[in-house]
Formats: C-alpha cells, structure tokens, sequence
C-alpha cells in the first residue's frame, strides 16, 4: 500500500491589474463618503482633516498587502500603483502627473501604522493602528486609545476589503471584532 503525502503551501499571489483597480475604485468611494462626512465621525465631529481618513486607508491596505503578498517590498510596490490609479481618477495637472507617473509618495505614516501592528498583541493590533489615526483625524491631543475604538468600525472595511480582493478571508481576532460589536456610536 501506498502512502500519499501531501505538502500544503501557500503559492505566490500574483498582483494583476484588476486588483489593482478594485481596491483604487473601493478608495475612490471611500473618499466620496469621506467628503460626505460618513466616514470617522466620532462623537459628530468630522475629522479636521478628512484626507488623512485616506491615509489610514493606505495604512490598513499596505498592511493586508503585506500579509497577502508575504513581502512589505511587494506590499509597497503594489499600494503605489494603487495610490496612482486612485489619484488619476481626479485627473491631475500635467505637473502632478510626472510624480503620480514614477510613483513618489511619501508612505512614512503607512510604514509606520505597519510597525504599530507588527509591535502589537495580536488582539491589539487594529486599535495600535487606529491611535494613530486617531492623531492624524483628530489632532494630537484627544483621547487617542478611546477614539481608536470607535474608528474601528469604519476602519475594518477596507482592511477586509483588501484580503477578499486576494481570496484570503478577514483575519482579525475574536478581540479585534468584539470592538466594532461593542462601537456605541
């Protein structure tokens, strides 16, 4: 008798355009109700800088990236051609479009809402992520710990979002769940 073994491992996930595009689009709507001011309102009040809602967007993407992609070099890569389909959505000035062209952003807050997560408990980790875009929403002095857990209900969508454009089910924790099921907003 035979035996078969078989080895389970996970094969490289290969970035195609239409990934790309479905998470610019699903930035694209995001900015729309942020704009409306449906999107990180806490306690009524509209962030005093409704882009920055984008960043932690990108924030939350690099981070799914990576865990999709196994590689933060291939997460970046992939995120600036999304930042780039999602920026010529706007049609930018000729001068703007060299930069969107080569792909220069600036992902110093992204690279560092990555290392909160890395850092974090496992059952911590959005709530690292989301203090710090609590700051950049709401300016540094609130309450960042107790903002970040009503930002979390809006926030997770496009985390999620993210992993089911690359076939992989949402992946955070019972806790991390439990705090968007507890959101009294």
């Amino acid at each position: 008798m035979t035996r078969l073994f078989v080895r389970w491992r996970k094969l490289p996930i290969r970035v195609t355009t239409e990934h790309k595009a479905a998470l610019a689009r699903a930035l694209q709507s995001r900015f729309r109700k942020l704009q409306e001011g449906a999107l990180y309102i806490v306690d009524g009040q509209r962030p005093k800088d409704f882009a920055e809602g984008i960043s932690i967007d990108l924030g939350l993407i690099l981070i799914a990236l990576t865990e999709c992609l196994g590689s933060r070099r291939a997460a970046e890569a992939t995120l600036k051609d999304i930042i780039a389909l999602f920026l010529n959505f706007f049609d930018p000035p000729e001068a703007d479009r060299r930069f969107i062209e080569f792909r220069r952003f600036n992902l110093d807050r992204q690279f560092q809402m990555a290392r909160a997560w890395q850092a974090s408990p496992t059952d911590r980790r959005l709530e690292a992520v989301l203090s710090i875009g609590a700051r950049l929403l709401f300016g540094a002095e609130i309450d960042a710990a107790r903002i970040a857990k009503l930002l979390v209900r809006d926030a997770r969508p496009i985390y999620v979002r993210t992993l089911h454009v690359f076939g992989r089910p949402g992946s955070l924790t019972a806790g991390e769940m439990t705090l968007s099921a507890t959101d009294t907003r």
